[in-house]
Formats: structure tokens, sequence, C-alpha cells
């Protein structure tokens, strides 16, 4: 299931992750199975089914004790409610799993999460997200934050990310860092830095065979012409 999910096939990893699920009995296994069975639902854009999944293991780490997949799972909730459109709850969720790892120094989770404000910021520069008078209500003190300045604060977590990721030996992290980079570079129109970007994420992609993040890295780089 990691290999498929680190190549950006999330489909095959959900089933695979759900094969692992049937065929364990130890408690550790199938926790940790479930915590990447959810996260990705989250990469599948299966917001619902990743927050009912992290509900199931902070539970379990309430109970016992298991802060590492705790607090994990806290995030990647945190990311599915902003996804979903409750910005200012997903926020305070990756926020306190934030504060965390910095704590702790778990720098390879901390780099994750510079890695989705980044993609955050991304989606912001692109006029992505939803819009509607009601989102905008409920999520003003969030805006506020993070509009003004998007694509600066955006490239600021991408190179975080990148600089932790690459300190590390997160490869194929590092790689989607570059690629959210490249895309942030792209959306500016400054063509040579995204093209920078986003041949390092080819690069990085090719030597890990991330088949599905290739394409969409080499798509990203022929669309700069």
């Amino acid at each position: 299931g990691l290999s498929h999910l680190c190549a950006g096939d999330f489909k095959s990893a959900i089933e695979k992750f759900k094969a692992a699920l049937k065929a364990s009995i130890d408690p550790l296994l199938i926790q940790t199975s479930t915590l990447f069975l959810g996260y990705a639902y989250l990469a599948n854009a299966q917001y619902q089914e990743a927050i009912s999944v992290s509900e199931e293991v902070m539970r379990f780490s309430e109970k016992y004790g298991f802060e590492l997949c705790g607090t994990f799972a806290l995030a990647f909730r945190g990311y599915a409610l902003a996804a979903t459109g409750d910005l200012d709850g997903g926020f305070k969720l990756v926020g306190r799993a934030e504060k965390t790892y910095l704590e702790t120094g778990a720098r390879y989770f901390y780099a994750g999460i510079q890695l989705f404000y980044g993609q955050l910021s991304l989606q912001i520069t692109e006029g992505g997200g939803p819009k509607s008078f009601s989102f905008m209500v409920k999520n003003i003190r969030s805006l506020i934050k993070l509009v003004p300045g998007a694509a600066r604060k955006g490239e600021e977590h991408f190179n975080k990310a990148i600089e932790i990721f690459g300190e590390i030996g997160a490869k194929g992290s590092l790689a989607q860092a570059h690629l959210g980079l490249g895309s942030l570079y792209r959306a500016k129109g400054r063509k040579e830095k995204a093209r920078e970007s986003l041949l390092k994420a080819i690069e990085i992609f090719e030597e890990i065979q991330a088949d599905v993040f290739l394409k969409q890295a080499k798509e990203a780089l022929a669309s700069l012409g």
C-alpha cells in the first residue's frame, strides 16, 4: 500500500490497505494500516471517509497512548475539514499537530504540514476552492490570514518543506514539494522558476518510479510551452 501511496496511485493504495486490515490481527498493525488508509482517502479526495477513519485512530490513540498515530490522524483530519470548507476548524487541528511535531522534533511530519500549507496557498493563488457567501463568513478569520500574499506564503512553505525533506532524505515528499512550488510559480507566470522546480520534481519521480506524480509533473512542464 505504501508503494502505491508514494507513487500517487491512491486508489490502488486504498485497496491494499483494506486488504491489510482484513489480514491483520495485531492491534498495532491494524491501527497503522487504518491510519494510512485514512491518508490514502485524503489524498484521493475522499474527505468524509478520511474524517471517519481519523476518528477511529484518534480514539485508539487516546485510549492506549499511541500518540504518533494520533497526532498524524489529527493532522489529516484537519486537512480534510479544510478541504471540505471548514478552514477555521481544520486549521485549528493542523495547528495543534504542528505544535506537537515542533516540540517532539518530528521533522518529517512537520515538513508535511508545511507542504499542506503550501498546497493550500497554491489553490488560493490559482483561484480554486469554494467562494460562497456562507463559506466566506464561516472562515473569515482564516481567509484574512491566507489570502493576502498567498503566493509569497506558499513559496515560503514549499521551500521550508523542501529544505527539511532534502535534509532527511524523504525523496518522494521532496519531489511533491518541488512539484507544488513549480505549479505555484507557473500560476504566477514565473516560467523559468517553474521549469526549474518541475525539472527537479521530474528527476526524483523518475528515480523513485512514482509514475502518477511523474505524469502530473511532465504535464505541468509541457504547459509552460
